[in-house]
């Protein structure tokens, strides 16, 4: 019988395979970023590489940062510990962002005013504490909005709705 920790391993394996592939038909079709390629086999070393427990640590997260033209990061259900990593607030081009039922803590960091593309923001389902950050108003192209289960207080910036 497979540990959970193979269990995860063995489902983002599968993840990010799919994700190189994509990868790789989207390359044929427009000009491909070598280095975002290259970070994103780095992203599935890192995590294959690893021991059962994939991705006990936020970090592991953030080497996706190095995956500039990445629009879309969905992650469910992948316990981490630790805060959010502040280095994906550097991926500019990304349009969704949903990591939910991750274990996340802490604050949502107001460098989450840089990702100007954002459509879709979902961390629900994490332990985010504090105020929900008036950096969201900052987030023009933002549709839809997803904070609950979380241990957030405060208004949703009326700019964000």
């Amino acid at each position: 019988m497979a540990s959970r920790g193979g269990e995860i391993t063995y489902v983002m394996t599968i993840v990010l395979t799919v994700a190189l592939i994509w990868n790789h038909a989207l390359c044929e079709l427009r000009p491909c970023n070598s280095q975002d390629l290259e970070a994103l086999h780095s992203f599935k070393n890192l995590l294959t590489n690893s021991s059962d427990s994939i991705a006990s640590s936020t970090r592991n997260l953030s080497q996706l940062a190095g995956i500039g033209s990445m629009r879309a990061l969905q992650i469910q259900g992948i316990l981490f510990n630790g805060f959010f990593p502040l280095e994906l607030c550097q991926l500019s081009n990304l349009s969704r962002l949903a990591i939910s039922s991750a274990g996340i803590s802490g604050r949502i960091p107001h460098k989450i005013r840089h990702l100007q593309l954002l459509e879709h923001l979902d961390l629900t389902a994490n332990n985010f504490s504090g105020t929900i950050p008036s950096a969201l108003a900052h987030l023009k192209s933002l549709k839809n909005l997803y904070l609950d289960d979380n241990a957030l207080s405060g208004q949703i910036p009326a700019e964000s709705c």
